[in-house]
């Protein structure tokens, strides 16, 4: 069976772009036909954050993440698996608390119908969703690495 990781970072990828499109034409408008319209500059930047969020979990599998690792990489042995569990722990702690507090918002969102008053009304709780979709994913792979950094031999 074939890995879908291709076509998911593909996905993301394809929201980068279509951020970058949606900007350049939001700066097109403005330049030949002295308009801009503010959903398209929201759209740009909501798209940008959702490839961001739906590509972090897969980052934190492949250790492509932003780390310090001075003082782990000094340590040997236990010290080290020490570390490691304890990073790993609290990487998984802060990803359940984040994706748990956004299905939360979204769905006070979704249930007072709350709208971004742009030239086009956008329901916030659709923005609002890459928070619990994107650390959900990330939740399940830092729960993932928990569970291999576990299995670690001391």
């Amino acid at each position: 069976m074939r890995s879908a990781r291709p076509v998911y970072d593909s996905i993301c990828g394809s929201l980068l772009a279509g951020a970058v499109i949606v900007n350049l034409l939001e700066v097109g408008l403005r330049l030949v036909f002295h308009v801009s319209y503010d959903f398209l500059i929201d759209f740009s930047i909501w798209l940008t954050i959702w490839a961001v969020l739906l590509i972090s979990g897969p980052v934190l599998a492949d250790g492509e993440h932003v780390s310090v690792d001075f003082l782990r990489n000094y340590l040997k042995g236990l010290p080290r698996l020490v570390i490691d569990t304890f990073n790993v722990f609290m990487t998984a702690i802060y990803a359940v608390a984040v994706c748990i507090s956004g299905i939360l918002l979204v769905h006070q969102l979704f249930i007072q119908g709350a709208v971004y008053p742009r030239y086009i009304p956008i329901p916030k709780w659709l923005v609002q969703l890459s928070v619990p979709i994107g650390m959900g994913i990330f939740s399940i792979f830092a729960i993932y690495e928990f569970y291999q950094v576990l299995r670690k031999k001391r």
